[in-house]
């Protein structure tokens, strides 16, 4: 028995005796808070019935009439259970918190069922992506066999009329390659003296949708490597991406059949078998464009929505200035300077839209400098356009990402700083890349207000999709993503992303 319990002894014996005596509540009091520090000293019951019969033969050691033995024995047991009803309440504790474990247990497995169900169906949508991926991967080869082993010429030129792509049958019938072609102008094909006249035809056709839709074709001449005129017949499709917009003109050389023509004029019945074999071409050449001209068209309204309201505006802006101008021929040469200032202002504001939408979509930094210079080009012209205090603290070690890992960090930031300009009322932000011992880490922090993260990461708050969204990119490269908010102390939000091994980012 240690001291404590010998002090406890000690006391129990005092009291009890004390209470044989002349039993009173007081004392009953004591016998309680004797149990309790018992109790609470780690003595077991017992201990406790050890203690009480040391100190009942202790306080009766001479002998005892029968009615003063009952009436001792009596109140040694009220004084007893009186000095262990506290371990009593200490065990309907345990039996009540042991009940609320089963019952938590039985709560804990009843939501690891739900979240096995949730997982199982979690992989099969992930397996369903898988299969659309690799169903469009084998779309897009099947559709560039077909392509290259059409019969017919196929060029593809981008906006301005740079060559992008030439089949096989376009290289036989212009006798150059591919890889001659790219980045030249479509006129290269062109006769000399007909290409002003076809670039006119071209911008017609093209404002005319009506004759984009038709699928019908026009005949040209066209001109090979060597210098070789020759009639050339040609439709033309035109689909827009986030790159731009691009033409797709299917050729056919019609050498042959412009002699077959002038042969067989002399012969009727035979021209008229050529035309229904030409007509029944150009059906199939009309379905087949109407089918890519409606994808196209719905890409095209897309694109169109998002340029609209801005570069719109501002190009009515300047045409209106030009149209003033071209009225007004009189005007005098400061307001002339001032109006050819104010077009000026208005193409720059409109190029760095565009400019602005471009590297949105794919800044083209982030693959020819790194991640660290994309970062903080972006964080400057965040500064400049929301006036907001921005710090960027980097580390080299951010460029052993991959690139996949590089884009993630990279729209994250951005997310999260679109996010702080449109919602959180700060004045500054630190955006900061640490390195980790097997990764990195990349933190946005602001000094706004705060939100509840749980409430928006479960889908009931606005700013929901660009959280579960910058989640959904950091899970798919492996890394983990939080949250933390809180009033008085802003949002942050943190990305680790781990190091790849050098064999998997080769």
């Amino acid at each position: 028995m240690n001291n404590r319990a010998r002090k406890l002894s000690r006391q129990y014996v005092a009291t009890l005796c004390r209470y044989l005596d002349r039993p009173q509540e007081s004392l009953l009091e004591e016998a309680y808070e004797l149990g309790r520090k018992s109790s609470a000293g780690g003595l077991g019951v017992l201990d406790m019935v050890r203690i009480h019969q040391r100190a009942l033969a202790s306080c009766v050691s001479h002998p005892l009439s029968a009615e003063a033995k009952t009436r001792v024995f009596k109140a040694a047991e009220v004084f007893s259970m009186e000095a262990l009803s506290p371990f009593e309440a200490t065990h309907r504790g345990f039996r009540e918190a042991n009940l609320e474990l089963r019952q938590l247990n039985t709560e804990l497995e009843r939501r690891n069922v739900e979240l096995a169900a949730m997982n199982r169906e979690l992989t099969q949508e992930i397996a369903g992506r898988r299969r659309v991926e690799r169903a469009l991967q084998e779309s897009e080869s099947k559709f560039r066999s077909v392509v290259q082993s059409a019969r017919d010429g196929v060029m593809t030129t981008d906006a301005v009329g740079r060559i992008t792509f030439l089949n096989r049958r376009a290289e036989e019938i212009f006798g150059c390659s591919q890889a001659e072609a790219l980045g030249k102008s479509w006129s290269v094909f062109a006769p000399k003296e007909f290409r002003d006249e076809y670039e006119r035809r071209l911008l017609r056709v093209v404002a005319d949708p009506e004759f984009a839709r038709s699928g019908r074709t026009v005949e040209v001449c066209g001109r090979r490597k060597g210098g070789t005129v020759f009639p050339l017949e040609m439709s033309y499709s035109t689909w827009k991406t986030d790159t731009g917009t691009f033409y797709t003109g299917i050729v056919r050389d019609i050498t042959a059949r412009k002699q077959a023509e002038a042969e067989l004029r002399q012969s009727r019945e035979h021209y008229r078998k050529l035309f229904d074999q030409a007509c029944a071409m150009q059906e199939n050449l009309r379905n087949l464009s109407n089918q890519i001209l409606h994808v196209q068209e719905e890409e095209r309204k897309h694109i169109s929505s998002e340029l609209h309201d801005e570069v719109g505006q501002s190009l009515t802006a300047i045409n209106t200035n030009l149209t003033m101008l071209q009225r007004n021929g009189t005007v005098d040469g400061a307001l002339l300077k001032k109006k050819i200032a104010d077009t000026q202002t208005l193409l720059e504001q409109t190029m760095e839209t565009v400019h602005r939408f471009a590297r949105e979509l794919r800044p083209a930094m982030l693959d020819e400098l790194g991640l660290l210079p994309a970062l903080r080009c972006y964080l400057k012209n965040f500064a400049g356009r929301t006036g907001l205090h921005v710090r960027f603290e980097g580390n080299p070690e951010a460029e052993h990402l991959n690139d996949d890992q590089k884009t993630v960090v990279y729209r994250v930031t951005q997310e999260s700083l679109t996010n702080v300009a449109k919602h959180a009322q700060a004045s500054r932000v630190l955006v900061s890349v640490r390195k980790l011992t097997c990764g990195l880490q990349v933190e946005i922090k602001d000094n706004g207000k705060a939100f509840e993260v749980d409430q928006q990461l479960s889908g009931k708050g606005r700013k929901r999709l660009g959280l579960l969204g910058m989640q959904e990119r950091v899970r798919l490269v492996n890394g983990r993503f939080a949250v933390e908010s809180a009033p008085g102390k802003g949002t942050a939000v943190r990305v680790e992303i781990p190091f790849k091994p050098e064999k998997e980012k080769s």
